[in-house]
């Protein structure tokens, strides 16, 4: 919610809570926040490529709200609770991470 109205645009959610059959079709974590609704996946109308998401990445890291992870991942954002603050591109089909050069 502090990411829509910061923003002032609509958030389409891609998936949020999963179950594990779900889940396991998506090839998600086992362990995944998606699983017990601490997670989604999303996009910003008007910020929907690469770099309209790091846009909004690095919008969310500046203000300070809290995260376990901001991840690109299959096109777009991923965010789940905790206060790891992770930043990453997620390749799923390798369960790669990697750091997003372009947020600072």
């Amino acid at each position: 919610e502090p990411i829509r109205i910061g923003l002032g645009k609509r958030i389409d959610i891609h998936s949020g809570f999963r179950g594990k059959a779900l889940n396991e079709a998506v090839k998600g974590s086992a362990t995944s926040q998606h699983c017990v609704g601490e997670a989604a996946d999303f996009n910003i109308q008007g910020y929907n490529d690469r770099k309209g998401q790091i846009a909004v990445i690095q919008w969310v890291k500046d203000k300070g709200i809290k995260f376990g992870q901001l991840l690109l991942e299959r096109g777009c954002i991923h965010i789940s609770l905790g206060d790891k603050m992770e930043i990453a591109e997620y390749d799923v089909e390798t369960k790669a991470k990697k750091p997003i050069i372009e947020v600072v």
